[in-house]
């Protein structure tokens, strides 16, 4: 969100945006934090890496400073916040990072202690466990999320007699280790498997088969030529970053490696000097890969395509039928006769004509991006039909409503 932000403001000078260098430096501090304060990883490095004394003048200083920075954040009247009715997410931050310095200069760095300790992850200290221990329990009540001391008594006994205690992924908390609250031997489900659904799939499949109904008389699915829509700076960039993973998606389905090479740009320099590489200087830190000019150009034009046929809030108009796939021959149609991958030219006349390399590159890079906007667009239209969401807002009633 920082790098989002800065880019904003830096790069694309959009007005909006404008002085958000506060916000910015607000966002990476208490990122930082949380990272320290959330650590569950002996290997991992910079502000996730466990407490050891060996990196103590690296997080210490950063606490420290963190600390004074919260407990400097005023209100817009001067009123300091940790002092007034907000304090509670500054005076939780300010007390947990004290807490954490003051436990590891007891179980690490004390070498009085008998059993010292050689590293602290702060994760274990994390209330998710409880958390999920206790959205266990309601679930087992069905609508009823306020069980009574009876009901907690027979579902514990439940819990204990029948099954092991599994943490359940509808609730506020997501399991993020494997850690064990209660311990019991389980022998139904020890030797059963089961294959996971990709549910997000499904659902965005069911969405589109009721959407996609709705189209005008005179158009149908070859009486007209894809138009053009031209992309802004901001998208422009957005669609360069989406484009290096889809490269790492299109990479993970070949076995050529010449169209390995044809999906990256090997040329060191070039992709400095473009306009739409801003955001993945900005959001780069050593991993992120660059895609070719070439597979910039196809996910470009599949986003035009995307974007000539979106209707009021992102509600796709097309045609009964393989939506991805009509998408996809428009944007097969932009690059007919065109120099695209002009590297692989020699290697396309080496392969078959029905399996041509050239053309299959295509068509997965397009596809692999129109199947990745596609979701994103089930995802906005389910959020533009269903409103505002009151679970938030309101309490027990919200279990009669649906939600």
């Amino acid at each position: 969100m920082a790098n989002a932000l800065e880019f904003c403001n830096k790069n694309t000078k959009t007005k909006e945006f404008q002085g958000c260098d506060a916000t910015v430096n607000f966002i990476r501090i208490v990122d930082r934090l949380f990272d320290l304060l959330n650590s569950r990883n002996a290997l991992a490095k910079g502000f996730k890496a466990p407490l050891r004394r060996e990196n103590e003048n690296f997080w210490r200083p950063f606490i420290l400073s963190a600390v004074n920075y919260l407990k400097g954040l005023k209100l817009s009247t001067g009123q300091l916040v940790s002092s007034s009715l907000r304090k509670t997410g500054v005076v939780g931050f300010v007390v947990s990072a004290t807490s954490v310095m003051n436990l590891f200069d007891k179980c690490v760095k004390d070498k009085q202690q008998c059993q010292q300790l050689k590293y602290l992850l702060t994760y274990k200290f994390s209330q998710d466990h409880l958390e999920l221990f206790f959205a266990l329990i309601r679930s087992r009540g069905g609508h009823n999320n306020n069980p009574s001391p009876l009901q907690l008594k027979a579902t514990m006994k439940r819990l204990l007699t029948h099954n092991k205690l599994i943490c359940v992924t509808t609730g506020k908390c997501v399991p993020v280790d494997n850690s064990k609250i209660l311990t019991i031997h389980d022998s139904i489900s020890r030797l059963e498997t089961a294959a996971d659904t990709d549910i997000d799939t499904v659902a965005c499949s069911r969405q589109y088969d009721v959407d996609l109904q709705d189209i005008s008389d005179d158009v149908n699915d070859h009486s007209y030529l894809p138009r053009v829509e031209f992309l802004s700076m901001f998208v422009e960039n957005v669609v360069v970053y989406i484009a290096g993973y889809v490269v790492k998606r299109v990479q993970a389905s070949l076995s050529c490696e010449q169209c390995h090479r044809a999906l990256t740009d090997n040329e060191a320099g070039n992709d400095t000097c473009r306009a739409d590489f801003s955001l993945i200087e900005q959001r780069d830190k050593g991993g992120l890969i660059r895609p070719s000019p070439d597979v910039i150009a196809v996910c470009k034009a599949s986003e035009s395509c995307m974007r000539v046929h979106t209707g009021t809030g992102q509600r796709p108009l097309y045609a009964k039928g393989n939506v991805s796939l009509q998408i996809c021959l428009e944007v097969l149609s932009q690059f007919i006769g065109s120099n695209i991958f002009s590297s692989l030219d020699d290697h396309a006349v080496e392969t078959e004509a029905i399996n041509n390399h050239k053309l299959q590159l295509i068509r997965k890079v397009a596809k692999c991006y129109i199947t990745l906007r596609l979701h994103h667009q089930c995802k906005s239209y389910t959020r533009f039909v269903k409103g505002e969401s009151c679970r938030s807002v309101l309490g027990k009633t919200i279990l009669f409503k649906g939600q």
